[in-house]
């Protein structure tokens, strides 16, 4: 509204304002692991969403959603996200090691399931 009437320094002053209240990318990570710790992991998916229309390829919250997801047995999903960090982080063994643990779970899993049907 203030660009539209051509007060360019208030709507710089506005815009700051605003980015000034986002929160910084530990603290979404920090409130979506006091939820993971409570086991409100929808709630925790939804904040690192929010997180990631700000930061859309911010590693850690990629890779702590995938954490959600694989500790919610989406492993699949866990699994994909993954495969997007490790193409952004190719240096960092985080990623794989994670990578190898949830196929691992899926395994132990699946073994589960066809010994109890």
């Amino acid at each position: 509204l203030y660009f539209k009437n051509g007060e360019i320094t208030k709507a710089q002053d506005r815009l700051a304002q605003f980015i000034a209240k986002l929160p910084p990318q530990s603290e979404y990570i920090l409130m979506a692991n006091a939820l993971e710790r409570l086991e409100i992991r929808n709630e925790a998916l939804e904040i690192l969403d929010q997180a990631l229309e700000y930061y859309p390829h911010n590693a850690d919250i990629l890779y702590f959603k995938a954490v959600i997801l694989a500790n919610q047995n989406r492993f699949t999903q866990a699994k994909s996200l993954l495969t997007l960090n490790h193409n952004l982080k190719t240096d960092d063994p985080r990623f794989l090691s994670l990578l190898q643990n949830i196929e691992e779970l899926e395994a132990n899993l699946m073994k589960k399931e066809i010994k109890n049907p």
